[in-house]
């Protein structure tokens, strides 16, 4: 589990308790699923550096850095939503009341809660996880050099309704799919930004690559930004 904001956990514990499986996260992710009902014994704390094996699948762990945005962008956006869609029910406003209590704000979710994965399966092909657009961190290059070069990756984007703000996906190093892993993302177009590991890789990209802008860590850490 990336981190334990609502929209990325607030399933999480029921299909724990219907499959079995294990979840792993940082510290505060498996405090917060225990609380709603995650069984201890399927709890797996992780902070980063570890390496983990499920049967012939590996799993590489980083500590990652959640994105932070400006004060009001939020109901901004929300306001988006207002515009352009009909008022919810009052069922559907109970409803989102409960899915968003399913998780946590709490401050230390930023620099200490949020972790990037790598999936490694038996015949080497290596799927990247990355749950939200933060800046890079030292975790993340590590894992970057150790795993190389990811075959799929799900990655967060931070959207922006302003362009110079967004980033063009097709300026960066992305040899295989992408997946965006933030459904609630709505904002567009993207649009090129001008910072140096976009520079060298809008040069050295080849044509018709295609990635979002998470994808940097690979891509920036083989360049040393």
């Amino acid at each position: 589990m990336s981190h334990a904001h609502f929209d990325h956990m607030s399933d999480i514990v029921p299909v724990a308790r219907q499959t079995g499986a294990k979840v792993v996260g940082a510290p505060i992710t498996i405090e917060t699923a225990v609380k709603f009902g995650l069984p201890a014994q399927q709890a797996i704390i992780a902070k980063g550096g570890e390496t983990l094996h499920f049967g012939d699948l590996t799993v590489e762990i980083a500590l990652a850095r959640h994105s932070t945005i400006q004060d009001g962008l939020i109901d901004a956006y929300a306001n988006l939503y207002k515009t352009e869609t009909r008022p919810d029910t009052p069922e559907e406003v109970a409803h989102t009341k409960e899915v968003r209590a399913r998780g946590t704000s709490a401050p230390d979710v930023i620099d200490k809660g949020t972790l990037a994965f790598v999936l490694i399966l038996r015949n080497g092909f290596k799927i990247l996880g990355i749950g939200s657009g933060g800046p890079v961190t030292e975790g993340e290059r590590q894992l970057a050099g150790k795993i190389g070069q990811a075959d799929v990756a799900f990655v967060a984007y931070q959207p922006h309704a302003v362009a110079e703000r967004a980033t063009d996906p097709r300026h960066l190093d992305a040899r295989r799919p992408v997946q965006s892993w933030h459904p609630s993302c709505v904002c567009g177009p993207l649009r090129s930004t001008d910072v140096p590991p976009v520079r060298e890789l809008k040069r050295t990209a080849p044509s018709g690559t295609s990635a979002t802008m998470q994808l940097r860590l690979f891509g920036a850490a083989r360049l040393g930004h």
